[in-house]
């Protein structure tokens, strides 16, 4: 073991030292000359840290007169080496190291009257994002509180705009942009015909630049307003799109976490105006489409509880209910979307606990124009409700129930005249003998399972729902059959107990 500088160096460390040919003795003079060539990533941290130590100890040794020119000198030349070192194996030494160097840039910042530059602020917006390997929650409250501290909210906009969206990502994405835009970053009439397949060795350069693309981009959508949104989006959509649609999952999960953000901030006017509604749709749509098994289903599953949501977000950006181009995106969702899905990958259930989760979301957005899509609808929540052996998974089983209530609640028009009302009551009666069974071996050897107890209680209310609409029926044989039913399975009577034999 070798003490330099107060940090003690294994064996090993110093033996790489050596290789490199930095003299122990003179490593904290050259500690920011050689981060960038080392090699190995643990060198590189003590390098690092060395390098604090040697700028705090050359602050403290100038005059008072110096001291607030000093300060921010030191704290500008730290914040441009501290750039994460982008190997994921050492994303643990590298976050350690980060929190004690943005530590000693936020106390040098507070000591200076100077702000950092704008390079200096994108090497720590680097360390924004919790979710990223080389960030803690210490480095990200420590980042946070120097961009407040040398980014006041009135210079956001310039920021986001000039040194974030023009002058660092729009080069580095120059070469993977889309063929559906123009240069300047607007829908082209004449999209070009370049397959993502062709623009392949291109399309990834762009992830190895630091600061990492991803966690600037995210940064300026949180923190762009309306305003800057509105006027400048030519300069977000090419990024957009270069996420949505990369091969990458994890880079379609920012990508559709950012365009999120970014929708909430997009007016319909604009979305509608530049013809980017239709582009970002399309641009979305495929990613409900990655299913088991040709995307793994844990893969899959992330996809599809950020796509849904963000399709039925651009439908919802028309608050509308009887808008065309709403009730267009809507009913796409469901039969292209959901429908289409669930009978392809009907054996997987983390995901059919998706799909009916949203096609909930889905009805209840569509309201009464969902009834012509009532047919398949109740199909598809039969199979999983009906089904004997659903009880291996109940989260499936509770989703779809939570489906057949809104679909009960915004279609009971349709349904209580027709022969809807007998596939609905089919439903829940196939369902609640189902549980009816596992609730009695489950009481034999322990308490309820909430999931089970949640169903039970969604198939009385439906129930109750079908009962209400009866109330107004002109078809009395249906009360006759809840009757002959509850005759012949007396474990029914419970279910319509409050109901028609109250």
């Amino acid at each position: 073991m070798q003490q330099m500088d107060g940090v003690t160096l294994s064996q090993a460390n110093t033996d790489q030292l050596d290789l490199l040919e930095i003299p122990t003795e003179r490593l904290a003079g050259n500690a920011l000359q050689t981060i960038i060539s080392t090699p190995d990533e643990s060198v590189r941290s003590l390098v690092m840290i060395i390098t604090v130590q040697d700028e705090l100890r050359s602050l403290r040794a100038n005059n008072q007169e110096n001291e607030s020119a000093s300060a921010g000198a030191e704290a500008q030349k730290l914040a441009t080496a501290i750039l994460p070192f982008g190997a994921v194996a050492g994303a643990t030494i590298d976050a350690l190291t980060a929190e004690l160097v943005l530590a000693s840039i936020h106390i040098l910042s507070a000591s200076s009257d100077s702000s950092l530059d704008d390079q200096a602020l994108l090497c720590v917006i680097a360390y924004t994002d919790v979710r990223d390997p080389w960030t803690t929650e210490t480095a990200f409250q420590l980042a946070s509180r120097i961009i407040a501290a040398n980014l006041p909210p009135s210079r956001h906009a310039e920021f986001i705009v000039g040194s974030i969206l023009q002058t660092y990502i729009r080069p580095v994405l120059s070469a993977s942009s889309s063929g559906k835009l123009t240069g300047s970053g607007r829908p082209s009439h004449f999209p070009s015909g370049v397959s993502n397949a062709s623009k392949s060795a291109f399309a990834s350069s762009w992830k190895q630049s630091n600061p990492p693309v991803t966690t600037l981009f995210h940064w300026a959508v949180k923190n762009a307003d309306n305003h800057t949104v509105a006027s400048q989006w030519p300069l977000f959509l090419p990024v957009l799109l270069a996420f949505v649609e990369d091969q990458e999952t994890k880079v379609k999960e920012t990508g559709m976490e950012v365009l999120a953000v970014f929708l909430q901030k997009c007016t319909l006017k604009t979305l509608n105006s530049s013809g980017i509604g239709k582009l970002l749709e399309d641009a979305v749509f495929p990613n409900i489409l990655s299913l088991p098994s040709l995307t793994p289903e844990e893969e899959s599953a992330r996809l599809l509880r950020l796509a849904y949501p963000v399709m039925i977000q651009l439908a919802k950006a028309d608050p509308n209910p009887f808008s065309t181009q709403r009730r267009r995106v809507l009913d796409r969702l469901i039969r292209e979307g959901i429908m289409a899905s669930y009978f392809h990958a009907s054996q997987y259930p983390m995901i059919v606990q998706i799909l009916m989760r949203n096609a909930a979301d889905v009805v209840a957005c569509l309201g009464v124009y969902s009834v012509k899509h009532i047919s398949g609808l109740l199909q598809m929540v039969e199979s999983v409700m009906a089904d004997p052996f659903a009880a291996i998974y109940l989260p499936s089983v509770l989703a779809a129930a939570e489906a057949l209530r809104v679909i009960i609640s915004h279609c009971w028009p349709r349904i209580q005249e027709t022969h809807h009302a007998e596939h609905v009551l089919s439903i829940i009666t196939k369902c609640w003998l189902n549980c009816s069974v596992d609730v009695e071996e489950e009481s034999n050897g322990g308490p309820l399972n909430p999931d089970r107890n949640l169903i039970l209680q969604q198939l009385k209310l439906m129930a109750k729902l079908l009962n209400s609409t009866w109330m107004t029926s002109t078809n009395p044989p249906m009360k006759q059959m809840i009757t002959d039913a509850t005759n012949r399975e007396p474990e029914l009577a419970p279910l319509f107990r409050d109901g028609t034999n109250k």
